[in-house]
């Protein structure tokens, strides 16, 4: 069993040989601290996001941050359940490495993950 990250440094460590970062999907991505983090891990070359989610609500919340979203591919899906269910599919056909929850209910994330069809 593979020891987990316990810190950033660990994570730059692992990825820094990398031709370039891996991808992460996040939904739904309209958050100002979601638009934060992975435009921090993006900077830090540790990962680039797949946004999803209302696409004119994560462009608003980004540019309150002052963030450029047009580095990222989003995926304009304003319903939270499908947007979440998005996700797990592009983790599930290797377009990710991992997925980040967003602003929605747990149990909307892992009715998406535990999915016997689809997650």
């Amino acid at each position: 069993m593979e020891t987990p990250f316990t810190s950033l440094e660990q994570i730059a460590e692992q990825v820094s040989g990398l031709s370039s970062p891996p991808a992460i999907t996040v939904a739904p991505a309209s958050g100002g601290f979601i638009i934060r983090a992975v435009e921090e891990a993006r900077k830090r070359k540790l990962a680039n996001a797949i946004l999803i989610g209302d696409e004119e609500l994560i462009r608003a919340k980004a540019a309150e941050q002052r963030v450029n979203v047009d580095k990222y591919r989003i995926i304009h899906q304003p319903d939270p359940g499908l947007a979440v269910g998005s996700m797990v599919e592009l983790y599930r056909q290797g377009e990710a490495v991992t997925i980040m929850k967003g602003i929605v209910s747990t149990s909307v994330v892992l009715k998406a993950v535990l999915d016997r069809e689809n997650g």
